[in-house]
């Protein structure tokens, strides 16, 4: 069946996880992203009915993106169990920057209908203090942190902002090659957007490490006295 309705995707969906506001998201991005289309591969290669790039996820094989289950399943752990849609294009611009285009809006009312929910309202998206709260109550609890290097990654999860780092472009690509984007004004103006976006998330992380790496050397200085010891060599070192 290489084109779903909303009822069968839905089925696939909720076997992978999704329920309420996240199923309802997940069936929206599907719709902007294939049209539930199980077979379609966009021109850079995005594959299946929630376009998965096979060059960004080496893990997963044309056959595994064309599988409705599959699909669902693995976007179940690319949204963080329904948490973070920013890798799809279709979601929204006010959540994840300028790259987004919001298409999943618009098939919500659908979506809702053939799920018998609500037509009347877009499901509820988290905003990035909300998720960070949530984040950092995991980050600072010790039972959710067993080792250092768990309690590391949860710091740096709690404030993820975008990270330039490791970001799934393969939708983006559409607009920034030209798909989209014929008119050359416009493709350097996204160009340019996407830069500053994503310099603008290089500089913060900076300063974030800048700032523990100055907090980490107070503590240290107040309980061994590193700025006296040194102070007190350079006396000796002069006499």
């Amino acid at each position: 069946m290489p084109v779903l309705s909303i009822q069968q995707a839905a089925v696939y969906a909720r076997q992978a996880g999704f329920s309420g506001d996240n199923l309802v998201t997940i069936l929206a991005i599907a719709m902007a992203e294939s049209g539930l289309s199980s077979s379609v591969v966009n021109s850079i290669g995005a594959t299946g009915i929630l376009q998965i790039y096979l060059k960004v996820h080496p893990d997963v094989s044309s056959q595994q993106a064309k599988d409705p289950a599959f699909s669902f399943r693995y976007a179940w752990k690319l949204s963080d169990g329904g948490k973070n849609f920013c890798p799809w294009q279709s979601y929204s611009s006010t959540i994840c920057g300028v790259g987004w285009d919001n298409r999943w809006k618009q098939y919500i009312p659908q979506v809702q209908q053939a799920l018998g929910t609500n037509a009347g309202s877009a499901p509820s998206t988290p905003t990035f203090i909300t998720t960070a709260a949530k984040k950092l109550g995991k980050t600072y609890s010790l039972a959710a942190n067993q080792t250092m290097s768990d309690f590391l990654g949860n710091v740096d999860g709690a404030f993820d902002i975008n990270n330039p780092f490791d970001i799934d472009t393969s939708s983006i690509q559409d607009n920034v090659i030209g798909v989209q984007f014929t008119d050359p004004v416009q493709w350097l103006n996204q160009l340019g957007l996407n830069i500053m976006s994503d310099t603008i998330a290089i500089v913060l992380r900076l300063v974030c490490i800048i700032l523990g790496v100055y907090i980490l050397f107070r503590v240290l200085d107040h309980y061994l006295h590193i700025v006296d010891t040194v102070q007190t060599a350079v006396k000796m070192g002069a006499l």
